[in-house]
């Protein structure tokens, strides 16, 4: 946690995330970031903008550091301003390779925990993008399994109506607040997938 050992790493390394360096090279200085971002929060920005630029790479080496890193990032709560971000995980939700896809959704995932994101949100732009219904369980059974893995995690994440302070008495005698709608489909989703695994 050493402010000024990260920004000299950051001088040396970050020409070494450039195009035309050597995949395995970039992808491993990308996977690094979120390390330096925690050790010295004023790289940031440089960070996020390697990281923007790195997601919509041709070489699909880099575009796999760059979504877990966001991913990793996001799981540490390093993500703020997040609109832009959001827009970059779009992109890749319809990745040719399902690891971006599982890494983008992933972030999603991280972004609702820490509450930069609102669940019903997430979903109605997963439904659109991916062209699903979380009523209808085929949509999925043809996934790949690591995708699948970390929509099941999101999806896990749920969301509660919002309350008033009038509602918040009813609530406390109703048992807490309720789950929104997408929350219910997210769960009849995730038991039908459940039957589904075991026949």
């Amino acid at each position: 946690s050493d402010p000024h050992s990260a920004h000299l790493a950051w001088t040396y390394l970050s020409p070494l995330t450039n195009h035309g360096v050597p995949s395995a090279t970039r992808a491993s200085i990308i996977r690094i970031l979120p390390q330096m971002c925690l050790n010295n929060k004023k790289l940031f920005r440089r960070i996020r903008d390697v990281i923007g630029k790195s997601m919509v790479s041709t070489d699909p080496m880099v575009r796999i550091a760059a979504t877990a890193t966001l991913s990793d990032m996001a799981k540490l709560d390093l993500l703020r301003d997040v609109e832009g971000i959001v827009s970059w995980i779009q992109g890749r939700l319809n990745d040719e390779e399902s690891t971006v896809t599982r890494f983008a959704i992933s972030a999603l995932r991280y972004l609702v925990q820490n509450e930069e994101l609102d669940f019903d949100l997430v979903v109605r732009v997963l439904e659109k993008r991916l062209g699903i219904d979380l009523g209808v369980v085929d949509d999925f059974l043809g996934w790949d399994v690591l995708a699948l893995e970390s929509l099941v995690e999101l999806l896990g994440e749920g969301g509660l109506e919002e309350e008033d302070d009038d509602e918040s008495q009813e609530d406390e005698e109703e048992g807490g607040p309720a789950p929104t709608a997408k929350t219910v489909k997210a769960v009849s989703l995730l038991i039908e997938l459940a039957l589904n695994i075991d026949s």
